[in-house]
């Protein structure tokens, strides 16, 4: 579900870069999601 949210978001953003250290950030916030926000957030920069 995140995966798909992020996607979305990334694409309705893709210019930006701040929004995606945003969703980085928000991520990174709950422990569990930790390694997956740093993946997407790696990701979201080769786009």
């Amino acid at each position: 579900m995140i995966l798909t949210f992020y996607s979305q978001y990334v694409r309705r953003k893709s210019s930006e870069g701040t929004e995606k250290v945003i969703v980085y950030f928000y991520l990174q916030k709950n422990g569990e999601t930790r390694c997956l926000a740093v993946f997407l957030f790696l990701w979201a920069f080769r786009l």
